[in-house]
């Protein structure tokens, strides 16, 4: 049994802060669980438009461990009910979602049931939250499911990490279940003598698997795909030693519209070289096409595609949408401490804003469980965020490109230290219009694109990008030729 402490906490209060001057609202923020201790670890959206959300939670009132939470609430994040689920020790909810009954599934792990120390736990539930079914998989070692799909065909695939291959180290660990939970095939996959664990998994267009994780806990990051029954198509290892990265690691994945994917996690780097939230584009294959570093916070946790064929990234305290070679478009700072907030879920909803859940903390008085909505169109915020000021309030960027000349014209409120750059469609670095610290005033930069070489600037898509004080704006500007 895993030693606790507990501390009773009021209520928690979220203080979000638009980092772009078109970020939308955060419509609502509220927290779930009563007087415990509760972690909240997937999100989605309803059939009715609104939401259910799983974790785990401990209870002062009885003698178990963590148990797993699920609440449903309406459009508004009012509970409708809540559901406690497992035995007592230690059983823990990772993933939740919807399936094509209306019902819902659930994974995580079990020290309650099963074989072993910790096995692979999914509940099976109505509309209602009440319980249809639950299976454990395993070994007598450790094994654990993160992330859970439903399949094609109505069925399931798990992904998480066992013991069993090469104990103490952990191996990927794949379960595929019909629509009843009975077993179709179990995978484990070893890199040798090094720990490995897949943190999502999602059923691809040809109707294989692909998941995303981490060699020697966050050493590296690892993309793998295989084909229907199992079989490792394509394995990736990222290292990514030319972004000076001393540990890769992924926690979410997802299938772009061109059959590549978006995977999201975190970078650590050494001194001298900013850590953040990492964002990979890839092609079907594996092979990056882009990479993105988002220094805001430390951890990225989830990603969705979103239906302008951008991104939408959860991290610690800290949201980002992207276009679709990851440039920030808007991003959210909840003005926590890093690590006191983390979202660790999120999607677009039906009506194309946000819905992201995670756990938070008040004055290290306790842990809730947290839903935060977001709207795409920025409608007004509840009274008491609505006297809020923004990061990049008073900034300003413009850009447009005439006679081979692109330039840029930006505001700065106050004294501050200012960066300007031109990136191309790929992320690439093409040009810094500006790097020094600047008086408060309005200015204009310019970049002549034809220099009169062999060789000048392509036409395209390209991008302005002003930094200051942690926080981005981009515009876009199009060059024709």
């Amino acid at each position: 049994m895993r030693m606790k402490m507990y501390v009773f906490f009021t209520s928690l209060f979220l203080l979000p802060v638009a980092t772009h001057a078109n970020a939308p609202s955060v419509l609502w923020a509220k927290e779930y669980g009563g007087n415990v201790w509760c972690f909240g670890e997937s999100v989605v959206e309803t059939d009715d438009g609104g939401f259910i959300a799983a974790g785990h939670k401990d209870n002062f009132n009885r003698s178990v461990d963590d148990g797993i939470y699920v609440v449903r609430t309406d459009s508004n994040g009012d509970t409708l009910w809540t559901r406690e689920y497992g035995g007592e020790s230690d059983d823990n909810a990772y993933s939740i979602q919807k399936t094509k009954d209306g019902g819902f599934v659930i994974a995580g792990d079990t020290r309650s049931f099963g074989a072993g120390n910790d096995d692979v736990y999914i509940i099976r539930t109505d509309s209602k939250g009440d319980t249809l079914w639950t299976k454990t998989y395993g070994t007598k070692e450790n094994d654990a499911a993160y992330s859970v799909a439903v399949t094609k065909d109505g069925g399931f695939i798990l992904a998480g990490e066992t013991t069993f291959l090469n104990y103490p180290s952990y191996s990927v660990y794949l379960v595929r279940t019909d629509s009843a939970g009975d077993t179709l095939w179990t995978k484990m996959y070893s890199l040798g003598d090094t720990s490995s664990r897949a943190n999502s998994v999602i059923q691809t267009d040809d109707g294989g698997f692909a998941l995303a994780g981490w060699i020697m806990g966050g050493l590296w990051g690892l993309f793998m795909r295989t084909d229907s029954i199992g079989n490792v198509l394509v394995k990736k290892v990222f290292t990514l030693q030319s972004l000076n990265a001393n540990g890769v690691l992924f926690r979410d994945l997802k299938q772009t519209s061109d059959g590549g994917f978006i995977l999201v996690g975190d970078i650590s780097r050494p001194i001298g070289f900013a850590p953040g939230v990492l964002l990979v584009r890839t092609d079907p294959d594996g092979d990056t096409l882009w990479t993105k570093v988002y220094t805001e916070a430390l951890r990225g946790y989830s990603v969705a595609v979103t239906e302008d064929e951008g991104f939408i990234v959860s991290a610690s305290n800290f949201i980002v949408k992207t276009d679709s070679t990851g440039d920030s478009m808007w991003s959210i700072n909840f003005n926590g401490l890093e690590g006191k907030y983390l979202l660790k879920s999120i999607q677009q909803t039906a009506d194309g804003g946000f819905i992201a859940a995670g756990k938070g903390t008040v004055d290290s008085s306790g842990v809730d469980f947290i839903m935060v909505r977001i709207d795409k169109e920025g409608a007004v915020i509840k009274k008491e965020k609505s006297n809020q000021q923004t990061a990049m309030e008073g900034f300003a960027l413009s850009g447009n490109y005439k006679d081979n000349v692109i330039y840029a014209d930006y505001t700065i409120p106050y004294p501050v230290k200012v960066r300007i750059c031109i990136y191309d469609a790929y992320g690439r670095l093409v040009r810094v219009l500006a790097d020094a610290f600047m008086k408060k005033g309005t200015y204009t930069a310019k970049w002549k694109t034809d220099m009169g070489r062999r060789e000048s600037t392509a036409g395209g898509v390209y991008f302005l990008r002003l930094s200051a004080n942690g926080h981005t704006v981009s515009k876009k500007i199009t060059i024709v030729k």
